[in-house]
């Protein structure tokens, strides 16, 4: 019998010394010191029942990071089916959570959130503060992945009364997912406020990352336009998570970085970020990072690249954030798809994506996605020559912002109305748009938003008789040059080709446009194709 715990206690000893580095490895010896235990049980030895237990939740962790999912579901069951009502609960909650876990990283949405409420109604009954806190904090996470957002919201909330004095980790973490879920639902000042509480009790407590806290504080300041906080955040959170050895979630705070440098209109720096994250990820979280590398390089390939390539990413975007569940991510590859139909010309179907979006994303609880997709039908009608119909879907689309308090967005979709009122011929309207939009922007250093409010403000002296402002023109090109937006190009031909003939400067009026038209071919953008024609 001394043999026995002997050679379970030298099984254990290579456990621990594997486990971190060689998961592989470690899966064989934990079912070499399952077989030692229940040998030992079985003998009669001196043992703790919940040994055998224990030994599967290690081994299912193995298999996660293997990405074996459907033998670590097994797992998981085998010990669920062993533990009984008198077993501890702290067992019967952790092979539940990583069941759920595990579900939702398969794409089964539904079946992780019956397993996470589950495990929810388990820490209840167990009437332990810290088990209710950590469950509901678990439970809302799913919920957020799988579009439940003010369901999560409400968890998040729930887990924080119940949250011991003591666990200062717990009350930061959920903290942060509470910021993240008021992101996701259009409340970027309250979701930078919940960020800064949590920094706060973090910094007040070593042992407690401030990783996560900084990380969102990014993510919310990104949304209000202040960028350059927004970097020195992100910064701060990478470095956070480099002293706590995991490069995979410096890495993964990369990708923030690289959205911030496409809305910056550093494209090709955004590039290069993307393109260098998706050969880096590993691990349980990998799946949904490079999705979002992806989308990030979609959107940049939307902007400089063809029609059918950037039509390619979204594809693949749009398949990685299913394959890990993820509801939120995968609409937006969606909307992505939605806007190349346009691109392509494809009315129809483009009509028929966005109906489907604004389901969605109402169903979310989502106002930033219903915006992003208002925003997509107006520029639809002005393509297709309906300014008015653009104003009116820009003013649902306003309306919704301005509930939300949403900076960015309400500048963006100021300069579209402003372009609307321009193409109805309604010149001081587009002017007061113009100055609102300027004011929401203030200095924010978005070049390509920036650039279109100073094509606007041509266009609209253009409209008043003024002379050309040929030296703005040119200063805009030069811009768009050096950042790579060759889709924004069209629009500056479209007003170089107004400013061109206002000048009695036919020829190479007629030359541009026809270059506008072959670039336009070129790259798939046949929704350009009417505007163009329009200036014949």
């Amino acid at each position: 019998m001394s043999d026995g715990l002997n050679e379970f206690r030298k099984l254990m000893a290579r456990v621990q010394a594997t486990i971190r580095e060689d998961p592989a490895r470690a899966v064989e010896l934990l079912d070499e010191a399952v077989r030692c235990a229940e040998s030992l049980d079985q003998s009669g030895a001196r043992g703790d029942a919940r040994r055998v237990p224990q030994l599967k939740l290690w081994k299912v962790r193995c298999l996660v990071q293997l990405g074996k999912h459907a033998e670590g579901i097994r797992t998981a069951d085998e010990v669920l089916a062993r533990l009984d009502l008198d077993s501890p609960v702290e067992m019967r909650l952790e092979a539940l959570h990583l069941k759920a876990a595990i579900l939702q990283e398969m794409g089964q949405g539904s079946e992780a959130l019956g397993v996470s409420e589950r495990a929810s109604l388990v820490a209840r009954e167990s009437r332990k503060p810290d088990m209710m806190a950590d469950s509901y904090c678990r439970y809302g996470e799913l919920l957020r992945s799988n579009g439940q957002v003010e369901k999560a919201r409400s968890f998040y909330a729930r887990s924080l009364e119940h949250v011991p004095e003591e666990r200062v980790d717990l009350r930061v973490a959920t903290l942060c997912n509470l910021g993240n879920a008021l992101l996701a639902l259009g409340h970027p000042e309250r979701a930078l406020h919940t960020f800064d509480r949590a920094l706060k009790i973090a910094a007040d407590h070593q042992s407690v990352r401030r990783g996560p806290s900084q990380a969102g504080r990014g993510n919310a300041l990104q949304e209000l336009g202040r960028l350059e906080e927004a970097r020195q955040a992100y910064l701060a959170a990478q470095e956070d998570f480099r002293d706590m050895g995991d490069s995979q979630t410096a890495s993964g705070i990369g990708l923030n970085l690289g959205h911030l440098l496409s809305q910056e209109g550093n494209l090709r720096e955004a590039r290069a970020v993307f393109e260098s994250c998706l050969g880096t990820f590993k691990g349980p979280f990998a799946a949904q990072r490079k999705a979002s590398a992806m989308g990030g390089l979609a959107e940049i390939t939307a902007c400089t690249e063809s029609r059918s390539e950037a039509a390619v990413w979204y594809h693949r975007a749009r398949e990685a954030y299913a394959s890990c569940g993820d509801c939120q991510g995968e609409a937006y590859a969606r909307l992505g798809c939605g806007h190349m139909h346009m691109r392509g010309g494809d009315y129809e179907k483009a009509a028929e994506v966005f109906a489907q979006l604004l389901e969605d994303f109402g169903s979310m609880e989502h106002p930033a996605g219903c915006i992003s997709t208002w925003e997509l039908l107006a520029e639809m009608a002005r393509d297709t020559g309906a300014p008015d119909k653009a104003r009116e879907t820009l003013e649902r689309a306003l309306e919704k912002a301005r509930e939300v308090n949403d900076p960015h967005h309400l500048a963006s979709l100021l300069a579209g109305r402003a372009d609307a009122e321009l193409r109805a011929g309604l010149v001081a309207e587009a002017g007061a748009s113009i100055e609102e939009a300027r004011a929401m922007l203030a200095d924010a250093p978005m070049v390509h938003l920036q650039a279109q409010l100073r094509l606007l403000a041509v266009r609209q002296q253009l409209a008043r008789s003024q002379p050309p402002a040929f030296e703005q023109l040119d200063s805009i090109e030069r811009l768009l040059e050096r950042t790579g937006h060759r889709f924004m190009w069209l629009e500056w031909a479209e007003v170089q080709v107004l400013a061109l003939r206002a000048a009695d400067r036919s020829e190479e009026a007629d030359a541009l446009l026809e270059r506008a038209r072959a670039q336009s071919r070129e790259l798939g953008w046949l929704s350009w194709e009417g505007v163009l024609a329009r200036l014949a």
